[in-house]
């Protein structure tokens, strides 16, 4: 299965972003962000549908 980290790193790289500026766009600080590599991605799904609607939202711009 793959972490919901990698799949916001995989989007992130598409839309030319560096995942942990999307992290402080969507307002996760950036110990969730650091916490969530030492976990093997370990976040929760609130947490990950924030920064994706980011990564969505910054990459229109």
């Amino acid at each position: 299965m793959i972490s919901y980290l990698d799949q916001l790193q995989t989007n992130a790289d598409r839309a030319g972003l560096r995942l942990l500026d999307a992290f402080k766009s969507a307002g996760v600080s950036d110990s969730t962000f650091y916490r969530a590599r030492q976990r093997n991605g370990d976040i929760r799904l609130a947490v990950a549908k924030k920064v994706e609607e980011k990564i969505h939202g910054l990459s229109t711009k």
